[in-house]
């Protein structure tokens, strides 16, 4: 019988097969990438060439107040410390620290025993020799006497008066009493105590207005005049502002520091503010034309800042020099005209010469509203 056999072909022609389909395959799909990613960086090209959608808003002049800072301690408007016309030992005391006093009201008592016997001595003193000037004024009517005996008396009376009036004085000084109507302080003695006429008893302050002296910088002396408001704030009350007026202006300059100092008075019936308390001060003194553009479009670059402008359709850069800052705006004293169009958001991913689409900044709020309900959805 005849039986058939198989043949394999070689492993170097098989090979050539494979590689005969694979190959062709291969650059098939190399060519199809290829399309796609040109296909891709067209695109690219196209978006990049495409405006960038920018909120612009305008740099406008704003009038804006000229405002000087400074810091100072509160005074009351008559403020002592107290102390005794002579010494001795405290016998009373009638107050206590926080007090509200009236004028004329006593605090203190000191021993006087001795001042009560000398009055009283000093009283009939006078009373004795008044009775022998009236005798003496008696019998030079029925001409028994003379007049220099009168007269001699008559001086005595004089000397006499004057030494009770000194023994009162002594006695009286051993009390002491409020100069004016305000508030006490802590007491610094106590009863028993011996004290000299230099020892402080307490102190005295009058809390109905209160002033604060502070300094002004010399340029803005001619500014300065009394009547102008100050507005007053203290860390102690940090969300309420007290109102004052300047009261008085130093008459110097201070040639080391290049200012003057300035007084300023506040009504203070409440009695919130205290003498002592460190205060910040802030003078109005005009109000000027400010160029003004929102905050969030400055650019900062060191100690340098920036601001990217909208024009013809492009961007620009342009350097400025920045002011003050109020409430998220910012002056421009140098770099920009009024109704210059400042790129307030989108300004971060531009270049000079970049192509930017414009919006003010409703237009780009309602977008954005349109954009969220969108999604929303």
């Amino acid at each position: 019988m005849y039986k058939s056999k198989s043949q394999t072909l070689p492993a170097h022609r098989q090979l050539l097969i494979l590689l005969a389909i694979l190959v062709p395959m291969a650059l098939l799909g190399w060519a199809a990438i290829g399309r796609d990613s040109d296909e891709t960086t067209a695109a690219a090209k196209e978006r990049s060439r495409a405006p960038k959608s920018v909120v612009v808003a305008e740099a406008a002049l704003q009038t804006l107040p000229v405002e000087l800072e400074a810091f100072g301690t509160l005074r009351a408007s008559q403020s002592v410390l107290l102390t005794t016309e002579t010494s001795g030992r405290v016998s009373s005391l009638s107050f206590s620290g926080g007090q509200q006093i009236e004028a004329g009201a006593p605090l203190l008592t000191l021993d006087s025993d001795m001042q009560i016997a000398n009055l009283d001595e000093a009283r009939a003193n006078l009373r004795q020799v008044e009775l022998e000037l009236q005798r003496a004024e008696d019998l030079k009517l029925r001409r028994a006497g003379s007049q220099q005996a009168v007269d001699t008396l008559r001086a005595a009376v004089a000397a006499a008066r004057a030494a009770l009036a000194r023994a009162a004085k002594q006695h009286a000084d051993r009390t002491l009493l409020a100069p004016f109507s305000g508030t006490t302080g802590l007491p610094q003695v106590t009863v028993g105590e011996y004290i000299d006429s230099d020892t402080v008893i307490t102190s005295l302050d009058d809390l109905q207005s209160m002033t604060v002296d502070f300094e002004i910088p010399e340029a803005s002396y001619s500014k300065v005049e009394r009547g102008q408001t100050v507005a007053v704030k203290s860390t102690a009350y940090p969300d309420q502002q007290f109102n004052g007026k300047i009261s008085e202006i130093d008459s110097r300059i201070d040639s080391a520091s290049g200012t003057f100092n300035v007084r300023a008075t506040l009504p203070n019936s409440d009695q919130q503010l205290r003498a002592g308390m460190w205060v910040q001060v802030r003078l109005q003194l005009s109000r000027e034309p400010a160029l003004m553009i929102p905050e969030e479009s400055i650019v900062p670059r060191g100690i340098r800042a920036y601001v990217m402008l909208a024009e013809d359709g492009k961007a620009r850069e342009a350097e400025v020099t920045i002011g003050r800052r109020i409430a998220g705006s910012v002056e421009i004293t140098s770099g920009l005209e009024a109704g210059a169009p400042v790129i307030v958001r989108g300004h971060h991913r531009l270049r000079s010469g970049t192509a930017v689409s414009p919006h003010p900044p409703a237009d780009a709020e309602e977008e954005g509203k349109a954009a969220a309900r969108k999604s929303n959805t």
